[in-house]
């Protein structure tokens, strides 16, 4: 795991079970008390999050940032504003490069790949918070942000194509924008008692999924593990 924080450079945490450490200056110190001496002080971000397996944060949460994550004091951001309005890589100011100038296999094109990833992170985060409220009137908010901003960064991406910006190969990466996107219309759908709502969401969820399902590459349908469900799904529409 790295940390970085402005004015401090960087810091390379090696991660145990228990806590990840790092020594500068011959001190010892682990996560926590690196946090706890910066986090007021400076911005502080992590790159590479800590083993699933380590100790939990008691006083912090990690909030996505474009690539990385940003440490913050736990309670202390709304998360569904945080997550409508979340830094990522910006196609104003970077686009990626072309991807057919890369091997499959290149690091480029792993590179690449994280950088859809990261502009996939906003709709994912207000999707998995949704999941954590309770109450359903808030589930619904946050389920429909993430969707509303999974489709924006489509409709950018397509426009980019049109514009020849970006490679059409670039759609290819998409496909798990509809994934998400038929996701939140189902959550929607399984929480909704409105029979409008219902009936209009469950349009929703069939036809992003069944997007997602014509337009996944052939490794993705190999390592989603939600594949065969989403299949079943489109299968029993209304289930």
């Amino acid at each position: 795991m790295v940390i970085s924080c402005y004015k401090c450079s960087y810091l390379a945490f090696h991660n145990s079970r228990y806590s990840p450490r790092a020594r500068f200056n011959k001190h010892l110190f682990d996560l926590e008390m690196f946090l706890d001496a910066n986090i007021e002080k400076r911005p502080v971000f992590v790159c590479l999050k800590p083993r699933k397996d380590s100790r939990p944060l008691s006083k912090y949460d990690m909030l996505p940032y474009s690539f990385c994550h940003q440490f913050v004091r736990k309670g202390t951001v709304d998360t569904l504003s945080y997550g409508k309005n979340m830094p990522t890589p910006d196609f104003r100011t970077y686009l990626p490069p072309r991807a057919e100038k890369f091997d499959e296999g290149s690091w480029e094109t792993v590179v690449l790949h994280e950088y859809w990833n990261a502009k996939a992170v906003p709709g994912r985060f207000l999707w998995q918070v949704g999941e954590a409220t309770k109450n359903a009137g808030q589930k619904k908010q946050y389920y429909l942000a993430a969707f509303e901003y999974l489709k924006k960064a489509k409709t950018d991406i397509k426009r980019l194509i049109e514009e020849d910006k970006i490679s059409p190969l670039s759609w290819n990466h998409t496909s798990y924008f509809s994934k998400y996107m038929g996701v939140q219309c189902r959550q929607i759908w399984l929480i909704s008692s409105n029979t409008r709502d219902r009936e209009k969401y469950n349009k929703c969820q069939y036809k992003y999924l069944k997007e997602y399902v014509e337009s996944a590459a052939e490794v993705t349908r190999k390592i989603d593990r939600d594949f065969e469900k989403i299949q079943m799904i489109l299968r029993n529409p209304g289930v």
